[in-house]
């Protein structure tokens, strides 16, 4: 089975919670756990309610705050609310959280989408569209590899060796072995 299972429901406040199940020998980082709103196509990081964690020192990330069999978090209406213009029908939530074993083994962060329908106040996980989040100082949003101004890294791989070839080219020791090429044509 699954070392963290979360379920997720929105309660009558319009309010989301997000509760995980923690197998025996595992936990969850406090500082790990992150809740963003997409609105559009727009990421916005959203405030959590946590509750009380347990302190521990962890071999990988010093002294944190973690939490053993489950742990139940909260994000409040009145900060969907704030975000959108006017009343909200539908949204997606993206959750990330990283948990580890005592035994030291660590999972590295998981990414989960949810489709929240506040008109029947459903919930319910689905998947990204292939979306890639880019993190920016001041906020996030979402990119795709057809956006403006998204270079694929081959692309970019393939540039400079070819820009590392020509200036290598202009090097002096270069100069006979060019004279060689030319005369055996």
């Amino acid at each position: 089975g699954e070392a963290f299972k979360l379920e997720a429901e929105q309660r009558g406040d319009f309010s989301l919670r997000f509760y995980w199940q923690i197998a025996d020998s595992y936990y969850l980082y406090k500082e790990k756990f992150k809740a963003n709103l997409m609105l559009g196509e727009k990421l916005y990081p959203m405030k959590v309610q946590f509750p009380e964690a347990i302190s521990r020192t962890d071999e990988y990330f010093g002294k944190v705050e973690v939490y053993y069999s489950s742990v139940d978090l909260l994000v409040h209406s009145r900060e969907i609310e704030s975000l959108a213009d006017k009343p909200l029908s539908s949204a997606k939530m993206q959750i990330i959280y990283q948990g580890c074993a005592d035994a030291g083994l660590c999972y590295t962060p998981q990414q989960i989408w949810f489709d929240i329908d506040f008109l029947d106040k459903s919930i319910r996980k689905t998947e990204p569209n292939n979306l890639q989040v880019v993190q920016n100082a001041e906020k996030s949003y979402p990119r795709t590899s057809f956006s403006p101004g998204y270079a694929s890294p081959l692309i970019l791989m393939l540039l400079f060796a070819f820009m590392g070839g020509i200036i290598l080219n202009l090097m002096p020791c270069i100069f006979p072995i060019l004279s060689l090429k030319i005369v055996s044509f």
